[in-house]
C-alpha cells in the first residue's frame, strides 16, 4: 500500500492526479487489481501441488474489522524447492471455530483447490486454533483425516522470549533504554 501512495506522489510531480487517486481506498483498489493478476499465477501453480501447508492468523485492521490472513506453502511437481506464498485475507463475520473453518471451506471452494491436499494447519496456537475438540485444526481434521496441526514456530520464539525477559532482572533493566532508543 505504502508503495502505491509512493508511486502516485511520483506520477503527481509529472502529471496533475485527481485528489481521489490519492485516498486510501482508490490504493486498495490498485493492490487489489494488482493481486487479481498475481494470483491468478500462483494458485495455477499451487492447484498443481501435491500437498501444501495453510498458515493462518486472525488479526484486525485499522478498522477494527476481524480478518483472517491466509499464507500458503507448497512445492510445485516439478520442483524441489517449496514456496510461502500470500494466500488472502478474508473478512470474518464471527470469530469463532466454525466460523473460521466455514471462511477456510469457502476459500478452498472458490479458489478449486481440494481440501483434502492440506496437510498441515500451522497458526499462533490460540484454543480457537488450536483446541483439541473444537479448535479449527479439530474441525477441520473431521473432513481432512490426515490434517496435522502445528504452532507456529515465529509465535513459540516469541512467547519463549517474552518468559525469558520476566524473569532476567539484566533484560528488565535495558528493556526501558531499549525501547527508548527505538522510539
Amino acid at each position: 500500500m505504502l508503495s502505491v501512495q509512493t508511486i502516485h506522489d511520483h506520477i503527481g510531480k509529472f502529471v496533475s492526479l485527481p485528489d481521489s487517486w490519492r485516498s486510501k481506498n482508490h490504493t486498495f483498489e490498485v493492490v487489489a487489481a494488482i493481486n487479481e493478476v498475481v494470483a491468478d499465477e500462483i494458485f495455477t501453480e499451487f492447484s498443481a501441488s501435491l500437498f501444501h501447508t495453510l498458515i493462518v492468523d486472525e488479526s484486525t485492521d485499522i478498522a477494527v474489522h476481524k480478518v483472517l490472513v491466509l499464507y500458503l506453502k507448497y512445492r510445485s511437481p516439478n520442483s524441489l524447492v517449496y514456496k510461502t506464498v500470500f494466500g488472502g485475507i478474508i473478512q470474518l463475520t464471527a470469530c469463532h471455530a466454525q466460523a473460521l473453518e466455514q471462511a477456510i471451506k469457502e476459500f478452498y471452494n472458490e479458489h478449486e483447490i481440494d481440501l483434502n491436499r492440506l496437510v498441515i494447519l500451522t497458526s499462533d496456537g490460540p484454543s480457537v486454533m488450536l483446541g483439541r475438540w473444537n479448535g479449527l485444526a479439530a474441525l477441520l481434521k473431521r473432513t481432512v483425516h490426515n490434517l496435522s496441526e502445528q504452532h507456529c514456530v515465529a509465535h513459540r520464539e516469541d512467547l519463549a522470549l517474552t518468559a525469558s525477559w520476566k524473569d532476567n532482572n539484566l533484560f528488565i533493566n535495558l528493556e526501558v533504554p531499549l525501547r527508548t532508543v527505538y522510539t
